[in-house]
């Protein structure tokens, strides 16, 4: 079986007759986007990925938007299908051409690949490395609990072990190929108790604050390696007793602002405060990374089910040994302060603002009367909170005081509007 340390078996356009340089041919899966690869001398074919894809949705041309071009999925001229780009004309040597849209289907469903769980698996897969779905089920259903989806591609080489991790440390997930769901979202519940820690069992904990962090600068929706979004968010409470200490996070699988915050505030909460570094020793269960732990041992001011971060085993015996993370104090509240896209903020004015008892309700429709569903809209660079599924979000009134006030808009789609009102 092929090891978790060798590289995916992925296509370069060597395959093809006439190529000019050896590239990758992309793998993309979800919402995402990328540079195309140049497929005839002609300059009007070009590949966005090596399989069959939903839909090709936007192409630019020279960093401008183009309308003269159809997408198919067709077979390339070894048989494998491809999507692929044709344009009327022949476009300029030197133009880079980058396609957005939605990436590679299950094989057996026809869904739009976009859990983090399905993009795995089928990296498994891809690698000669199948899985059962059920495995992954726990990894399936915590990611939809939490609304969490991703997209992004594969486009450079890159070891199976490093593809998964990548996916996962975007996801705020851990990875062992022995534990039994594979991936967990972590910080988290743990995948069921295991084990209980107590007296009888040797144990070392240290407690510091070098790993300690109360802001966090996350980067996500990338396209060939570079960020075109960005989000910060605070821990203030923790900031205020162990001053200002920022952390930078790259998401480089997630697309939307909306999961970008909802990631980085759990792992914010648990990043804010000082955490006991623990290690016991001495296990003799079947014990696994991802596992849970019941924690009560005299030595620590802290008790409760907490989640196996590494395992080693002693060879002679079979001992186990594990360590936890256990955090310490209540879990802060964490705020959204800034909000950032590549591009410059659209002006927007399609927008209703009403009194409704003591609160202002903010309605957002697109131009086309559609509401702009689950945005991220910060009042005053202060207070964020998230639309509904009919655009409506309401800030209170306290926070509106008579004058002018300016609200920053981060859409699903990493759309980044503003406006002003004056109330």
């Amino acid at each position: 079986m092929t090891p978790y340390s060798a590289e995916l078996p992925l296509r370069t356009t060597s395959v093809w007759a006439g190529f000019r340089e050896t590239a990758v041919i992309p793998h993309r899966y979800g919402e995402t986007g990328g540079r195309c690869l140049q497929y005839n001398s002609e300059r009007t074919r070009f590949v966005w990925a090596d399989h069959a894809c939903a839909s090709i949705d936007d192409v630019l041309v020279g960093g401008q938007s183009a309308s003269n071009w159809q997408a198919r999925n067709v077979p390339d001229n070894t048989g494998n299908t491809v999507a692929v780009i044709e344009f009327d004309a022949g476009i300029d040597d030197g133009v880079d051409v980058v396609a957005r849209g939605r990436g590679k289907l299950l094989g057996d469903t026809g869904v739009l690949i976009e859990s983090p769980a399905d993009v795995v698996r089928d990296m498994l897969i891809l690698a000669g490395r199948p899985t059962t779905a059920a495995r992954l089920d726990p990894f399936r259903s915590a990611c939809a609990r939490a609304g969490i989806v991703v997209g992004g591609s594969i486009a450079t080489r890159i070891t199976l072990q490093s593809a998964i991790r990548e996916v996962c440390d975007s996801v705020g997930a851990i990875f062992a190929p022995d534990a039994r769901d594979l991936c967990h979202l972590w910080p988290g519940p743990a995948s069921g108790l295991r084990e209980s820690i107590d007296v009888r069992q040797s144990l070392s904990a240290s407690l510091g604050l070098d790993d300690l962090a109360t802001a966090a600068v996350i980067t996500y929706a990338h396209e060939d390696g570079e960020p075109r979004a960005a989000v910060e968010l605070e821990a203030r409470e923790p900031s205020s007793l162990y001053g200002r200490r920022v952390t930078d996070v790259a998401m480089p699988w997630v697309r939307s602002a909306r999961v970008a915050v909802a990631v980085g505030t759990r792992l914010l909460q648990h990043m804010a405060r000082p955490a006991w570094s623990v290690g016991v020793g001495g296990l003799l269960g079947d014990i696994r990374v991802g596992d849970g732990i019941a924690l009560d041992h005299p030595v620590l001011p802290v008790t409760g089910d907490y989640t196996v971060l590494g395992r080693e085993t002693e060879p002679e015996t079979q001992a186990v040994s594990v360590t936890l993370s256990v955090p310490v104090g209540a879990v802060p509240v964490v705020r959204l302060i800034r909000q950032s896209s590549m591009l410059d903020p659209e002006q927007y004015s399609s927008a209703g603002l009403q009194l409704v008892g003591a609160e202002y309700v903010l309605t957002l429709r697109e131009e086309s009367g559609q509401p702009i569903a689950f945005a991220s809209v910060t009042l005053d660079g202060q207070m964020t909170r998230t639309t509904d599924a009919a655009g409506r979000v309401a800030f209170p009134s306290s926070a509106m005081a008579p004058g002018e006030h300016r609200f920053d808009i981060l859409t699903q789609d990493s759309r980044s509007l503003s406006m002003t009102v004056t109330v």
